[in-house]
């Protein structure tokens, strides 16, 4: 049975002040192309998706399309958005562009470029299959220390159930809009859209997204993401 098609909110909005480059990292080369294009270009090899809408700072468009999109070359339509003054907005202005026959969005940071084309199937599987909201994640490795504002440890936390999250987080299209209405009206603000599915009781799932979809938030990232880069291309090259 042909899947249900899926549009991709990426969100690319914020000025980047914690990566310290006036370009905003979006646009900071990584092997060869701007970031942002590879979370494009992962995206266009899902067939489930039919649509895909970034969400730039204010006055970026026409430079995210000539700069980013074009080059790409993608089969799968892009429109952009202009985001807005915190996440959650520039979310819902991304919402506002699916279109009406995308069943699921899936919500992606343009800061995470390593995102693979089969987690992002995995995760739009996981939605389809039952879940209200499935999301991306990585169990979380490193041994959890509580503290308190001193830095005096207070307790070490049980890692086994604890994920770090990740992106994509895919919904059901209509779910996701409500959910973003509901939050505007309650001035919720929450840290991302998986979280908006727990605070209004619907049932979340993680996904294993892999260890190496990493967000770049500062420069040091950008040799990691390089590096990921680099040994994937060498093993397809086998």
């Amino acid at each position: 049975m042909e899947a249900d098609a899926a549009c991709a909110v990426i969100v690319a909005g914020g000025s980047g002040s914690r990566f310290g480059d006036p370009r905003g990292k979006q646009y900071v080369d990584l092997c060869g192309q701007p970031l942002l294009a590879w979370a494009l270009q992962a995206f266009d090899a899902v067939p489930a998706v039919t649509w895909l809408v970034v969400v730039v700072p204010a006055g970026q468009e026409e430079r995210t399309l000539r700069d980013v999109v074009e080059p790409c070359g993608l089969a799968t339509p892009v429109v952009c958005v202009t985001g807005g003054a915190t996440r959650q907005a520039s979310v819902r202005a991304g919402l506002s562009a699916v279109p009406d026959d995308c069943v699921y969005v899936a919500i992606h940071d343009g800061a995470r470029p390593l995102v693979t084309p089969a987690a992002i199937e995995r995760a739009l599987a996981a939605c389809a299959q039952g879940a209200d909201c499935a999301l991306l994640a990585a169990p979380v490795a490193d041994t959890l220390k509580r503290a308190d504002a001193q830095g005096n440890v207070q307790q070490t936390v049980d890692r086994a159930q604890l994920w770090a999250a990740q992106t994509p987080q895919v919904m059901r299209t209509q779910l996701a809009r409500a959910l973003h209405e509901r939050a505007a009206e309650q001035g919720l603000d929450v840290t991302d859209d998986a979280a908006l599915a727990e605070a209004f009781g619907h049932r979340v799932q993680v996904v294993d997204g892999g260890g190496s979809n990493l967000k770049v938030t500062v420069p040091d990232d950008l040799p990691l993401a390089a590096a990921v880069l680099r040994a994937r291309a060498a093993r397809l090259a086998q």
